[in-house]
This record gives C-alpha cells, sequence and structure tokens, in this order.
C-alpha cells in the first residue's frame, strides 16, 4: 500500500477573524475516510484532529477557518484520515502559523482650546476615522501636572454628545493651574470596547 501525501500547503486571505487555508495532496492506494486542516492558539506544540479542525468538502482540498480572536497567533496543519485493511491513520503536513489582523482604532484629532479662563477653558475636536468600530463614547480627560491622562487616571472627564465634530467646556478647574488634556474615542468591535486617544495638548489656567 501507499500512504496519502500532502504538499503545498499554504495560508492566505487572512483576517481579523478568519483564515483560508489550502494544500494539495497525493491519495496514494489507502482509503481517505477525512482530509482538512487542524488549528489552535500557538503555543509552540503542533495542533492535532483533537485540536479544532475543520475538514475539506468534496475534492478540493481547501477550507476557511471563522470565529478567530483578532491580533491572536494561530499554529495550523492539514490531515488526511485513511485506512486500509481495518487499520486506520492520520498524516500531517509540516505546520504553518499566522497571526491575525488587528481591527483598526478610532482615531481623533488634538484637541483646541480656547477661552481659557480661571477654571474653565473650551475643548474642540474631530473624529477623523472610527475604524472598525461603532462610536460607544467620546470626550476628553484631563489631568494636573502630568502627562498624556487616560480614562484610568485621569482628574476627570467629559462626555461630549454631539457630531464628529466635538466640543465641551470643562469647569471647577483650579486657577494658575497647569493641565494636559486629550480627547478619548471608545469604539465596539465584535463586542470589544477599544479606547482611542488623541494627541496630548496642555494649557494653564
Amino acid at each position: 500500500h501507499t500512504l496519502p501525501s500532502i504538499v503545498n500547503f499554504m495560508v492566505g486571505n487572512v483576517n481579523q477573524t478568519s483564515a483560508k487555508l489550502m494544500a494539495a495532496f497525493e491519495k496514494g492506494t489507502v482509503t481517505i475516510t477525512e482530509k482538512g486542516f487542524c488549528y489552535t492558539t500557538y503555543t509552540g506544540s503542533e495542533p492535532t484532529i483533537e485540536s479544532k479542525k475543520v475538514v475539506a468538502d468534496g475534492s478540493n482540498f481547501e477550507a476557511t477557518l471563522s470565529g478567530l480572536d483578532a491580533e491572536t497567533d494561530y499554529a495550523c496543519r492539514a490531515y488526511i484520515s485513511y485506512q486500509y485493511d481495518g487499520n486506520t491513520g492520520v498524516i500531517y503536513s509540516d505546520t504553518q502559523t499566522f497571526t491575525t489582523k488587528a481591527y483598526a482604532a478610532a482615531k481623533v484629532s488634538l484637541p483646541s482650546l480656547t477661552d481659557i479662563s480661571y477654571t474653565s477653558v473650551k475643548a474642540s475636536t474631530e473624529i477623523t476615522s472610527l475604524g472598525d468600530g461603532t462610536l460607544k463614547e467620546k470626550g476628553f480627560c484631563w489631568k494636573s501636572g502630568s502627562a498624556m491622562p487616560s480614562l484610568d487616571d485621569a482628574n476627570s472627564k467629559h462626555v461630549a454628545v454631539s457630531s464628529d465634530d466635538f466640543s465641551a467646556t470643562i469647569t471647577d478647574l483650579k486657577s494658575d493651574n497647569s493641565y494636559y488634556i486629550r480627547a478619548y474615542v471608545i469604539t465596539e468591535v465584535n463586542g470589544k470596547e477599544m479606547v482611542s486617544y488623541s494627541e496630548n495638548n496642555s494649557f494653564t489656567t
């Protein structure tokens, strides 16, 4: 008997949640019971049919992996299950690795600052791109005496509710104080939230 062999195993069309796998094979003289691709997140070990698998339909040796996680390393192999004379076995290709793409984050412009007074400032900016997500929240966060404020460590934030061009009058500031401010945009992509920030700006009341 002659066992099947797998050649020209390739990975293509990789995006955030899917990838297309293709291979060619030589059938040999045994009975092929199943062929397809097995895959797992890449940890250095090789995937097997005990990992996740997708079966290749028909005579074409190709299939699409779906439901993958973005920005994740995967390992995959083509496989052929066969039997002859009551015996069964599995042939594997070499392992290929690939990384799914990242979702594009939103982009927001540097806030322009006007009407600076003893205890307030007006900040204005615009969203230049929502990336791959849908808008959940937008606004400004600021912090006294410390650059690059974020939503985690800011003194406070102001949520804006207008269009892509948004502004806010920030009040209750301390007089004669230096502040750093950034605009932020929260988008939702595939059920997950992404926070994007503008460049840093600063002002003194």
